[in-house]
């Protein structure tokens, strides 16, 4: 038996009724003697002599879980009683619960605290671990009203996201140890978390997690940062069949805004991570219609129209004239969560290009849109106008005629979408109008031709033609009328460049046109008389001329193949003249053409002079020898163009003839593509060559001779003229001379 003293416990061992008194009592504690108070007592309420013995043993009254035993021996019998504390007690096997505060109450703190709930007896011990290890953080402990003994461990963020589990351990010497452990906020890698929109047609939102460990997770939807959804939270499991959890929302009437984006939160505890947000998924609709190429289909011509909308959730429906024109369409949710749907159509070319117009119309809830199409929209504005030249009658509608024609040119692109009217005094004109004509560059030409009287022509009437495109509301238009002081044009041709002429491309030729009025003029270019194809040359447009009337000018361009000799020729025809205005060239490659030179060599009173003339092309050189010996001291003039196309140059020796020793021979050199020739002098040979007399400033030679004959026959004329008036003062004399 036992019973409790002061802070400790008595265990009593008693023997009744034995008799001898020779009895032996030990206490051990386990296997080992330990000491104890005997006392022997002798019975004297009955007859027998009989003994009691009480042998008392204090021990502490902690719980242990160690085994007392009282053995007794009498009379060679063994008696043997044990203790033990624990079972001494009625106590109850300890359990541990852990937890932390619901992740609702958490996802707006910096720290976490997590609970042990433990039910055991007294002198129960709570201890923590982290991943093994205990933990130094002193924790907080207390009753609950249940008598459980409550530890709170408060941790702090990073301690949270160090640790991967947290363990709570309860030790009772009685019993064996029970624990309960809670995973910690250790994740490796972020979940991915995306918002989307599902479908079209509702205004549903999924928030999809992926990656995700098992835990409590809360997720709650925002619009522009403010949270528009309860918080909902739920125990994650993630598993073979399952790694992703999918939330589904239905966004309020009230947040359907256009300025609206969305996203959603997921938090754990003392972590949280946000998606990306959507687009403005309630943003106004927007519709785009676009023109797109040319098709083919069963023989016919077609072109491709393009209409896209995005929104909410937009139709498309295709109109023409007001008539629905059926069209498959394609829906697309983008990842923004707009709607983008898209709608392709063919209409006929024929249709395209008379104007017809085509509307695409977006609804989107109670929002519609038309956008318009037609050839008008998609024309840029250069194509809408023309190049208009007005050209008046020929020349000769000075003679006495009963008729004339005026020419209004048009140039441009479709010109069956243009209009050409002829007016007089605002009358519209009955004109003639050729098909168009199509030229190699892609344009086209037309030319409306108007009979008019010469009487009208004569007295100066006003004509006027208009052009208009069918998509503009502009009209163009150009006058004519008969110039009562027409200017008559001064043309010139500006011949090419020598380096042009051995360009191993095409040469061309200007022709400048100015000083005209008025402003109506043609030009064409011929090659010994024969007129040349248009499109070897080109004309410019006719501007206002800084010295009065207008200007042009006209490039002519000839083929490397063709570089033919021959006259080329600018004609000009103008109402200021009756015959066409000309300027004209010739032999324009004939500096081209491999040409020898002819060399000549000279005495002048201050030295030699070599000539090399009629020599092409202009590359050549002039050198001077004294023997064998070539000589610097000598001055060549550039090579010079004569008429003909042909070069020319001289090369001048300064000489003394006191410096000329007899018997020396000087050489002039002449280098040239076509081979070099070599021309000698000598001082013996000079004294009886003439004299020849260089102007250095001029390329004409006056020899010696012709010096003379001037002379001779300036005196013979003088002689005679003094015979002639001796002879007449004589005859006179004698018809004077009295009978």
């Amino acid at each position: 038996m036992s019973r409790e003293e002061d802070d400790g416990i008595v265990l009593q061992c008693q023997l009744n009724d034995y008799y001898p008194n020779k009895l032996t009592v030990q206490w051990l504690l386990g296997d080992q003697p330990v000491e104890a108070k005997n006392k022997t007592l002798q019975n004297t309420n009955t007859g027998e002599k009989t003994f009691t013995h009480i042998s008392q043993l204090s021990v502490s009254s902690e719980y242990t879980d160690q085994l007392y035993t009282c053995k007794a021996s009498h009379e060679s019998e063994e008696y043997k009683e044990d203790f033990n504390m624990c079972a001494a007690k009625s106590l109850f096997k300890p359990s541990v619960e852990v937890k932390i505060a619901p992740l609702r109450d958490l996802r707006k703190k910096s720290e976490v605290t997590v609970t042990c709930i433990v039910k055991a007896p007294d002198k129960t011990k709570v201890s923590w671990w982290a991943d093994s290890k205990p933990v130094k953080n002193n924790p907080n402990e207390s009753k609950d009203v249940f008598h459980n003994l409550v530890s709170n461990l408060t941790l702090s963020q990073s301690e949270w996201f160090k640790w991967k589990t947290i363990v709570c351990t309860a030790e009772h010497p009685c019993f064996s140890k029970e624990s309960g452990e809670i995973q910690a906020g250790d994740i490796s890698v972020d979940p991915l978390v995306l918002i989307r929109r599902p479908f079209p047609e509702s205004a549903f939102l999924e928030c999809v997690l992926n990656g995700l460990p098992s835990g409590e997770v809360c997720i709650v939807f925002l619009a522009n940062n403010e949270e528009i959804s309860g918080i909902d939270c739920l125990d994650w499991a993630p598993s073979e069949k399952s790694w992703s959890l999918t939330k589904r929302f239905t966004i309020p009437s009230e947040h359907r805004k256009r300025e609206n984006t969305f996203t959603c939160k997921v938090h754990r505890p003392l972590k949280q991570w946000e998606s990306k947000p959507t687009g403005m998924i309630f943003d106004d609709p927007s519709t785009e219609l676009g023109l797109g190429p040319s098709v083919e289909q069963s023989g016919s011509q077609y072109r491709k129209l393009m209409c896209s909308a995005s929104g909410f959730n937009p139709k498309i429906k295709w109109l023409s004239e007001a008539t629905v024109k059926p069209s498959p369409s394609t829906i697309t949710l983008m990842e923004g969560g707009q709607v983008k749907v898209f709608s392709e159509m063919l209409v006929p070319q024929k249709e395209w290009n008379e104007g017809v117009t085509y509307t695409c119309q977006m609804t989107d809830g109670d929002k519609t849109e038309n956008k318009t199409i037609d050839i008008c929209e998609v024309l840029a504005p250069s194509s809408r106008l023309a190049d208009i030249y007005l050209l008046g009658p020929s020349p000769s509608y000075s003679r006495p005629v009963t008729s004339l024609y005026l020419t209004c040119l048009v140039i441009g692109h479709s010109l069956e979408r243009f209009s050409v009217h002829w007016k007089v005094n605002g009358k519209i004109q009955r004109p003639f109008k050729q098909d168009p004509q199509h030229h190699v560059n892609g344009s086209q030409s037309t030319r409306s031709i108007l009979e008019v009287s010469g009487k009208m022509w004569n007295e100066f009437v006003v004509f006027t033609c208009e052009v208009k495109h069918f998509c503009s509301t502009n009209t163009q238009q150009q006058n004519i009328s008969k110039t009562r002081d027409p200017k008559k044009p001064t043309v010139r041709i500006l011949r090419p460049a020598d380096i042009d002429l051995f360009d191993a491309f095409n040469t061309s030729l200007l022709c400048l046109i100015f000083g005209f009025f008025p402003s109506g003029i043609f030009v064409e270019w011929t090659l010994n008389g024969t007129l040349l194809n248009s499109s070897q040359f080109t004309n410019s447009p006719v501007v206002a001329h800084p010295s009065g009337g207008f200007s042009m000018h006209s490039s002519l361009m000839i083929p490397v193949s063709q570089n033919e000799t021959g006259m080329y020729s600018c004609v000009v025809s103008h109402e200021s003249s009756q015959v066409p205005v000309t300027a004209s060239v010739e032999n324009i490659f004939e500096s081209t053409v491999h040409t020898a030179p002819l060399a000549e060599l000279l005495q002048s009173v201050n030295g030699l002079v070599c000539l090399a003339s009629a020599f092409s092309p202009p590359s050549i050189n002039i050198t001077w020898l004294l023997g064998m010996s070539e000589l610097p001291y000598y001055t060549n003039t550039k090579p010079a163009k004569d008429p003909v196309g042909k070069y020319f140059m001289q090369s001048h020796l300064p000489l003394l003839s006191s410096d000329w020793v007899s018997g020396e021979v000087y050489t002039c050199k002449v280098s040239h593509v076509t081979g070099i020739q070599l021309l000698n002098i000598s001082k013996k040979a000079a004294i009886f060559e003439e004299a020849v007399f260089v102007n250095e400033n001029k390329q004409d030679l006056v020899g010696q001779d012709s010096v003379e004959e001037v002379w001779n026959m300036a005196f013979t004329f003088l002689s005679l003229f003094l015979l002639s008036l001796l002879y007449g003062c004589t005859v006179t004399l004698f018809k004077a001379k009295p009978e």
